[in-house]
């Protein structure tokens, strides 16, 4: 697939260089901005397209494969180890799919329930606050247009 890939990354790459797509400036911001902007609907458009596809392509392979991936999605679940099967084959792709073991947590509310039988609830409180962790905050850049012109 390294081909079509390639192919691909060479018609995006001139998205925002070319005629009708380029942004008229010499402002670094300006250009910085325009690029994240043509990102931003590149990952858009790609979700969209590939969540498109994906529904086409379950739809294309058919009930019996959705009932193989769900019986091995019950057997991932069960062993705890991932696998790979093998779908089916075109003439000129190959499909299968990774089913990944699903990841582990802890039930914070159902845990503090039965450990508040056994230990004095403002302890337990106190206990869980102490080693609750979070995640880093996220940032989110927003860029919108003022005036662009385009050649």
């Amino acid at each position: 697939m390294s081909v079509l890939t390639d192919k691909l990354k060479t018609t995006l790459d001139r998205l925002g260089n070319t005629i009708r797509t380029k942004l008229v400036s010499n402002n670094a911001l300006d250009l910085a901005a325009h690029e994240f902007v043509l990102s931003q609907f590149i990952r858009a458009y790609g979700t969209s397209r590939y969540d498109k596809a994906k529904k086409k392509l379950l739809s294309t392979l058919g009930k019996d494969v959705e009932d193989r991936v769900k019986q091995t999605k019950a057997d991932v679940s069960r062993k705890e180890v991932s696998t790979t099967i093998k779908l089916s084959d075109g003439d000129s792709y190959s499909v299968s799919a990774l089913v990944n073991n699903g990841a582990s947590y802890l039930d914070e509310g159902t845990l503090f329930v039965e450990l508040a039988s056994k230990i004095d609830h403002n302890e337990l409180r106190v206990i869980f606050d102490k080693h609750r962790k979070r995640y880093p905050p996220t940032v989110t850049y927003i860029v919108t247009e003022k005036q662009v012109e385009m050649v």
